[in-house]
Formats: C-alpha cells, sequence, structure tokens
C-alpha cells in the first residue's frame, strides 16, 4: 500500500480521537460510545488494508476487543476484573498477529520487566490477596499478558524480524505496547495504590496513541 493509503487512515482515527478529546471536556465527560469509537473504526480501517490474511484479522479483531472493554468499563467501573480480561485477551489476539516475527527472546528484558511487576504487584496487592483473590489474580494475569507481548515486540525489535523487514514497524509496535504496559500500570495505581491528577486524561492519551502505533506497525510489517 502506498503511503497516503494508511496516512490517510491515521489522519481519520486521530480526528476522531481529536473529536471524541472535544466533546468530552478533554475526556472528563463520560460518553461510552463515542469513547471507543475511533478504535472500531481502526477495526474497520484494518480490515480494507492489503496484509496478509492472519496478521489482518488478528489486529483487526484485538481492536474490537480492546474496544469493548472500555466501553464496558466506561459504563460500569465495577467491572474492572472482566474488562482487564478482556483487554489480556485483546493483547494475546494482537500478540497472534506477529508472534511468527520473534527470532529469540530478548532475555534482558524479560528480567528486567519480570523485576518491574514482581515490584507493581506487590505495591499494588499485598494486603489485597486474602480479601479479593479472584480479582487480585485477573489483574495480574492482565499485566502480565501485557507485559509479555512487550517482551516479544521488544525481542523483534531488538533481534529483528524472522519473517519481515521493517525495522521501522518493529519500533512502532515496541512503543505501541510500552504504551499499553504503561496505561495498565497507571490503571493498576490509580485504583490500588497512588492517585494520580488527570488520569483520565492521560489513560485516554495513552490508549489512543498506542492503538494507532499499533496499527501503523502491522500495516508497516505485513
Amino acid at each position: 500500500m502506498s503511503m497516503s493509503g494508511p496516512t490517510q487512515m491515521l489522519a481519520i482515527y486521530g480526528g476522531m480521537a481529536g473529536l471524541v478529546y472535544v466533546e468530552t471536556d478533554e475526556f472528563r465527560k463520560e460518553a461510552p460510545f463515542l469513547f471507543v469509537l475511533p478504535v472500531i473504526a481502526l477495526a474497520a480501517l484494518t480490515l480494507t488494508l492489503s496484509m496478509k490474511s492472519k496478521p489482518k484479522y488478528f489486529t483487526a479483531a484485538s481492536f474490537l476487543v480492546v474496544a469493548f472493554a472500555l466501553y464496558l468499563f466506561t459504563v460500569n467501573r465495577r467491572e474492572l476484573g472482566l474488562v482487564c480480561m478482556l483487554v489480556s485477551a485483546s493483547h494475546v489476539l494482537y500478540l497472534l498477529s506477529f508472534m511468527a516475527c520473534v527470532r529469540r527472546v530478548w532475555i534482558s528484558l524479560a528480567v528486567t520487566l519480570f523485576v518491574y511487576l514482581t515490584v507493581l504487584l506487590y505495591h499494588c496487592f499485598a494486603d489485597l490477596y486474602l480479601s479479593m483473590p479472584t480479582l487480585v489474580i485477573m489483574l495480574s494475569l492482565h499485566i502480565c499478558v501485557v507485559a509479555a507481548a512487550v517482551v516479544a515486540a521488544g525481542s523483534v525489535w531488538h533481534y529483528g524480524s524472522k519473517s519481515t523487514d521493517s525495522h521501522q514497524a518493529d519500533s512502532l509496535r515496541f512503543v505501541g505496547l510500552l504504551s499499553c504496559l504503561a496505561c495498565s500500570s497507571i490503571l493498576l495505581l490509580n485504583q490500588f495504590g497512588v492517585r494520580f491528577d488527570k488520569s483520565n486524561y492521560v489513560l485516554s492519551l495513552l490508549y489512543y496513541v498506542s492503538q494507532g502505533l499499533l496499527f501503523l506497525a502491522n500495516e508497516r510489517a505485513f
């Protein structure tokens, strides 16, 4: 596909995200369907790309699942466990879209993220496991799935792709999934650790930026 194709698609996506920003007063007002509309559009745009079938459908499905998760979270914030499971499923779908590209695992990154997750989960859940074990397990599993996707993307970026030759796409994917990890970390800390000022703004910004990067990465790679 020519550069104008994905550029125009990202312009559409960015314009819709900008509309959400304006209509929700800088992401402060609740507007469930409006919030997810840009990512639903991104899923539809993905299906129009001339990508290989497998990564195309996995990528589009990941966008649809994460959009549904955001909608559910906006409607009912008490369903945090279910939302995280849906987001985890979204990351698994996206991981499947590029898993064949992994040449070898970047051990240093995996160890670093393991230490990071250990500290994060202990800080958030050390006193909560006995009182709400199911929720703690679901949230812990979610952040581990996101971290696994980051390790896979980082490994492709660090060692090169086994099936494609686009380092730019590898970089975009790595940054996009790091943004997802940051988003999930802030969400956990905001709920169970330290409250952040303007957390809705930061989470929404990371969410829209990360999905755009993940779209562009797979478009360039496949």
